[in-house]
């Protein structure tokens, strides 16, 4: 029952409100038995009081975008390879380690899921511009999820940030400092 960014962030116009939202990189709590930019990671974050959730996002060889901050699934599941020359269900033979290495038994999440996974307890900041996801394709399934009120489109160029604008004037473009006019 989060209300929409664009209501939510009228609050920092008002120069006596003196809260800090907490973002949850990578969904990343103090738990380092919950895997990095998991379903299990976003109920974590929620449940620790964070407001926000960074995750980066890529797309497989089949162009299914999956929630995962390295090029390749090396570090975060038990297979290795880039993923971009994976397909979606060649990833999903392998499961996610926890922040220790240990293997668990969840599988890397699509963006799909992870946005359906914290819809209405949280708001996403997504980083996809130096990743290999397209703005139009992580646009597209924000726009199909309607959740345009509750993601940042975390953007690394004035380019991204025109990319995301062009497509709807209205979207909450995050700007990398100094990266835009």
């Amino acid at each position: 029952n989060l209300p929409a960014l664009s209501v939510a962030m009228q609050q920092f116009k008002d120069p006596s409100y003196k809260k800090v939202w907490v973002m949850a990189h990578r969904a990343h709590t103090q738990d380092k038995t919950i895997p990095e930019n998991s379903l299990s990671a976003i109920e974590a974050a929620v449940a620790a009081g964070a407001e926000i959730l960074e995750c980066d996002v890529r797309h497989t060889k089949d162009g299914v975008l999956v929630v995962c901050h390295d090029e390749t699934i090396d570090a975060t599941t038990t297979g290795q390879g880039r993923i971009a020359d994976m397909t979606y269900d060649e990833i999903l033979q392998y499961n996610l380690k926890d922040r220790a290495g240990k293997p668990t038994d969840e599988k890397m999440p699509t963006l799909e899921e992870f946005l359906k996974a914290g819809r209405g307890k949280i708001y996403f900041n997504l980083d996809y511009s130096p990743r290999t996801a397209t703005t139009k394709q992580v646009f597209d399934i924000v726009k199909k999820m309607e959740m345009m009120e509750s993601v940042f489109f975390y953007c690394n160029s004035e380019q991204k940030v025109k990319e995301v604008l062009d497509l709807d004037k209205d979207a909450h473009a995050y700007p990398w400092v100094g990266a835009h006019k």
